[in-house]
């Protein structure tokens, strides 16, 4: 499923956030908690992402911290003034708390700063918290997309 941020004309008051997380930009020391939280949040071993590779091909990698611990993450690619916001999850131990809401804002308002007109993002249209979660932020839904697996 394909949503379209909706509020692109309003900007995101600070105190809106919590302020609870720091974020900081993934370097490749971070490749293999990446691709833990990958397997966590998506059930997929994948190929494991460097960071600072993937900056160079458009694609830049943020981890949200609390206390000094990984807690989550989000990517973000930006290209002719639209931003996408993709691999967003927060550790199972960490739900429930806010935080979800928390990395979403924060890269929206990552992509508002970079001026990105249209924000869209990609969820599984079976993740209904998820679902929720983007749409109270003001996420439209715009398209649905069937995947399928090629047979063996």
């Amino acid at each position: 499923m394909v949503l379209r941020e909706e509020r692109r004309e309003q900007q995101i008051e600070q105190g809106e956030r919590g302020d609870r997380l720091v974020f900081r930009k993934a370097d490749n020391a971070d490749a293999e908690e990446i691709a833990r939280q990958n397997a966590i949040y998506f059930g997929e071993a994948g190929d494991t992402l460097l960071p600072e590779e993937e900056e160079k091909r458009g694609m830049m990698i943020y981890l949200a911290e609390k206390a000094g611990a990984t807690i989550g993450k989000f990517h973000l690619q930006m290209s002719s003034g639209a931003g996408g916001i993709f691999g967003l999850g927060v550790l199972p131990e960490h739900q429930g708390q806010g935080f979800g809401r928390e990395l979403l804002l924060q890269a929206v308002e990552k992509l508002q700063e970079a001026k990105m007109k249209d924000i869209f993002l990609q969820v599984a249209a079976d993740n209904a918290r998820a679902l929720q979660l983007y749409k109270s932020c003001g996420f439209q839904e715009t398209s649905i997309m069937d995947y399928f697996e090629a047979a063996p």
